[in-house]
């Protein structure tokens, strides 16, 4: 183990940065009163989106509908048409919410988006989602961390890592949706929580810029006389 060093993935924070949340919703098109929850990364199931599709439902049910009805879960990722039938399959009650609340807006599948475009849902968000059931690193975390973005993740492999446990967002169990629903109301509901972990989630994501990122390299390779 001695001769092990760990140097991380960097992440580009010329191109994910903090932008106004109200110039990233206009830029996307996304209404003022519109409340922005984000998941970014292949429909497929090690990330966990049937997780998160069940905290939704765990989640609306708690809220009062007049806390309900302007919340909405984007999903952006690519291989819409392999995985969408069973993640609905898996996640029934997202229909059986829809007919009891009237909530048609509260899953919308984006499908891809240009990198360019990424920061500004980043940032038009008020918390990015990560069920993922394992995560070698988590690059989508460090993105959102770059743009002020709390990030809510499954406790596994490199994410825990990333995200720093009530400091950048916070951590839980994977395949847990009641957990997972239970982080996510505590950020809904507390603007000043948001602002917090948003600070301090841009601070952490300095020192992974790819500027550091080398520097660490380039000195472990002096180090070892190469």
């Amino acid at each position: 183990e001695a001769k092990i060093v760990v140097i991380p993935c960097g992440v580009n924070l010329g191109l994910f940065r903090p932008i106004d949340p109200e110039v990233a919703r206009r830029e996307l098109g996304i209404p003022d009163d519109r409340r922005l929850l984000l998941f970014v990364g292949r429909l497929d199931p090690v990330k966990g989106l049937n997780v998160l599709l069940q905290a939704m439902c765990e989640l609306t049910r708690r809220l009062e509908f007049s806390h309900a009805q302007d919340l909405s879960l984007a999903v952006i990722g690519g291989d819409r048409e392999s995985h969408l039938e069973a993640l609905m399959d898996d996640a029934k009650c997202l229909t059986d919410i829809r007919d009891e609340l009237g909530l048609e807006d509260l899953v919308i599948f984006v499908g891809s988006r240009a990198q360019e475009l990424l920061p500004y849902y980043y940032s038009a968000a008020l918390a990015c989602v990560m069920p993922s059931l394992y995560e070698s690193f988590g690059m989508v975390a460090l993105e959102a961390m770059a743009c002020g973005t709390p990030v809510i993740a499954s406790r596994v492999g490199g994410l825990t890592f990333t995200v720093r446990d009530g400091e950048t967002g916070y951590l839980v169990p994977e395949r847990d949706p009641k957990a997972l629903a239970n982080k996510l109301e505590l950020v809904l509901t507390s603007e000043c929580l948001r602002r917090r972990l948003g600070r301090r989630a841009v601070e952490v994501a300095a020192g992974y810029s790819w500027s550091v990122v080398a520097d660490d390299v380039e000195a472990l390779y002096a180090e070892l006389g190469v």
